[in-house]
């Protein structure tokens, strides 16, 4: 029986979890008007308030208070190939959140950036990671203007846990 109220939109936005006086990171999954998904090892009970502190790419920040709905529990040796996390009911969000459901907070921040910064050309680039505390590491192609933008929009993609080996044009 689906009990979700809204459909789910896959967004990946890392994130900070403040729950009974500890914090813990986390990696937003999925998205709805009404709550959430978050990876993460923290592992309040259902009915725990929280704190959710949202990052972008630019490290902008957007606070939510949510409330624990449902915990998944993933056994350590198989962290790697399931996902273990929360999931969020909101309690209170600002309208950015709601920008960000709809697309218009991405969009805007891509103008404003494409505003600040002088346009150049785009080049592929592959950038080489590796897991922080684990044995993983895997390239990626990305389109930037140059090396230090790649380097961002890998770990940005990825999201906490990675660091770049190399970066080489492609």
């Amino acid at each position: 029986m689906e009990r979700r109220q809204g459909s789910r939109q896959k967004r990946r936005v890392i994130c900070e979890i403040e729950a009974e006086g500890r914090r813990h990171r986390g990696i937003v999954l999925d998205v709805s008007p009404r709550g959430l998904f978050v990876q993460t090892d923290a592992t309040p009970g259902p009915g725990t308030p929280v704190r959710l502190t949202l990052r972008d790419g630019d490290g902008d920040a957007l606070e939510l208070d949510a409330q624990v709905a449902r915990k998944r529990l993933v056994p350590r040796r198989l962290a790697s190939v399931a996902t273990g996390g929360i999931g969020l009911r909101i309690a209170s969000a600002p309208e950015e959140y709601f920008r960000l459901l709809s697309g218009e907070m991405s969009a805007s921040r891509e103008t404003r950036r494409a505003q600040e910064e002088p346009s150049r050309p785009e080049a592929t680039f592959r950038v080489r990671v590796k897991q922080v505390a684990g044995p993983r590491s895997r390239s990626l192609l990305v389109n930037a203007s140059g090396e230090d933008a790649a380097r961002r929009q890998a770990l940005a993609e990825l999201g906490e846990g990675w660091s770049v080996l190399e970066v080489s044009p492609a």
